[in-house]
């Protein structure tokens, strides 16, 4: 298997995980709008339209490197500004989660902190735009070897 058939069924895979979760999100949001439960009620996928839109975005934009195979160019330029938004949605994520801890132990008042800033970690960190971040960074490594190869 070639590296850019690897790059192109990986993104393709990882592009339909992203777009998954948007609809997912996107699905939950307009049930609560309409107030009734969320219809797909999946626990770490937040019931948010922001997610949804980000989550969508680099869903097609990845997807859209398999769409592009034929073409070198495009498909590697998708791949890698796909998997560069997952990678810096994480790394968002990971920097509110940081912070809300933060809060949790400036503003401690009585109680279990620690129990409190565990959940909030646990919370925040296994949210979809962080796991997905994992394999997109591998996407990402992998379009960057391939462009330097290709340079």
């Amino acid at each position: 298997m070639t590296i850019m058939r690897k790059l192109y069924v990986s993104s393709l895979l990882i592009g339909a995980m992203y777009l998954i979760a948007g609809i997912v999100a996107i699905v939950n949001w307009s049930s609560m709008l309409l107030g009734i439960e969320p219809i797909l009620s999946i626990g770490y996928i937040p019931p948010d339209a922001g997610f949804a839109l980000v989550m969508i975005t680099i869903g097609i934009t990845m997807i859209a490197a398999a769409y592009f195979r034929d073409n070198i160019a495009k498909c590697l330029a998708c791949a890698l500004v796909g998997s560069g938004l997952g990678i810096a949605s994480a790394f968002i994520q990971i920097a509110v989660t940081l912070a809300v801890g933060l809060d949790v132990i400036i503003t401690w008042e009585e109680g279990d902190v620690l129990g409190t800033i565990f959940d909030v970690l646990r919370e925040g960190i296994i949210r979809a735009d962080v796991v997905l971040g994992l394999p997109a960074l591998v996407l990402f490594m992998m379009s960057y070897r391939a462009l330097k190869r290709l340079l």
